[in-house]
């Protein structure tokens, strides 16, 4: 194994990723060949990373367990909201991901007073958003999905506060959003990033209509 270029073995571990099931658990057993698969694994395993109320626990406490820091390799963020929200101590813990390019919100239901106090708050959701950016240069998009209730709407004054958070980004995606409630005195501008946004990518349900609105 010695005697093989590390590019051919990253190589052939990127081939196995690409084919293996992933119910298999083919990233974890590679890993424990050798030293020398250990990293490409690793890439594998965290480049694309989810976290909710459920397993976010589960996660910190691998990430405090290893000898690496395995923060750096991940590429794409998805922060699940189901209900019961992410805890903001726990979540403080997992900022310095240097190497992070993309986040994703995803919001689905519950409590409308609660969800609209997550969404708005510096604690609990917007602190961590800015942490997320002022620590990887290369954070570059951000996509906020939304399923609500049909009654609910999503206010664009949150909307707005939620982009403020990190001002780098160049894509944007609002998707599933059942419609927009204007704020008094919120502007409908995008702020200080204005003019590193190239990607913008809509789809809005709106009231009386079957189908999708979209923009990009």
């Amino acid at each position: 194994m010695d005697k093989l270029p590390q590019e051919l073995i990253d190589h052939t571990i990127d081939d196995y990723h690409a084919a293996a099931d992933p119910t298999e658990r083919a990233m974890e057993c590679c890993g424990l060949v050798c030293k020398r698969w250990l990293r490409r694994s690793r890439f594998h395993l965290f480049s694309d990373l989810t976290l909710s109320a459920g397993n976010l626990p589960d996660f910190v406490d691998i990430i405090e367990r290893s000898s690496t820091s395995l923060l750096n390799f991940v590429r794409h963020l998805e922060l699940q909201y189901h209900g019961p929200s992410p805890d903001p101590l726990l979540l403080s813990r997992l900022h310095r991901c240097p190497n992070l390019v993309s986040i994703d919100l995803h919001i689905t239901g519950g409590s409308a007073s609660v969800l609209m106090a997550w969404l708005n708050s510096d604690e609990a959701l917007h602190t961590h958003l800015r942490a997320w950016s002022d620590n990887s240069d290369t954070l570059s998009r951000l996509d906020i999905t939304v399923r609500l209730r049909r009654k609910q709407k999503l206010s664009l004054g949150t909307v707005i506060r939620i982009i403020s958070c990190v001002p780098r980004i160049e894509a944007l995606g609002l998707r599933n959003i059942y419609s927009l409630a204007g704020d008094p005195g919120v502007q409908p501008a995008f702020g200080p990033f204005e003019s590193r946004l190239l990607h913008l990518d809509i789809q809005v349900f709106k009231d009386n209509l079957p189908g999708f609105s979209h923009c990009q």
